[in-house]
């Protein structure tokens, strides 16, 4: 009897953590998809570098992996690109001023496209893997 309390008392923790743990995921997302918007503009001698891209690619397709990793299901390892997607388009809003963080032209508006498109496709990528390799019988 008390092995059974052992267990549904582990079943509920296991919950509470992987709660934690996509809370955590989805807060890193955010900031580095903020962090990817600041990154647009970045120069190197005078030319435009492309780092943003590799932040936002390596962030939407490795926090999901890491999450999947840690047995949190689909789901769960979704929410985190939802909050880089949320603070993608924030950031792409024009504010009252004129001012926006995630240019559409000029030089780093291409950079900007890819930003949110190869973040977005990265993401959307590493949950279908997911998807594809559960939905596969074992051998």
């Amino acid at each position: 009897m008390s092995d059974q309390h052992l267990q549904r008392q582990d079943d509920g923790d296991s919950g509470v953590v992987t709660v934690a743990l996509v809370a955590v995921a989805a807060g890193l997302a955010a900031v580095l998809g903020f962090y990817a918007c600041l990154l647009i503009p970045f120069r190197i001698g005078g030319h435009l570098v492309p780092i943003a891209v590799l932040v936002a690619v390596l962030t939407t397709a490795g926090i999901p992996q890491i999450l999947f990793r840690m047995r949190v299901p689909t789901v769960g390892a979704a929410l985190p690109l939802a909050a880089w997607l949320v603070v993608i388009a924030a950031m792409s809003w024009t504010r009252p001023e004129g001012d926006v963080i995630l240019p559409g032209g000029g030089g780093s508006g291409a950079t900007s496209y890819a930003v949110m498109g190869g973040g977005a496709l990265a993401g959307l990528l590493s949950l279908g893997w997911r998807a594809l390799r559960s939905s596969t019988p074992a051998e």
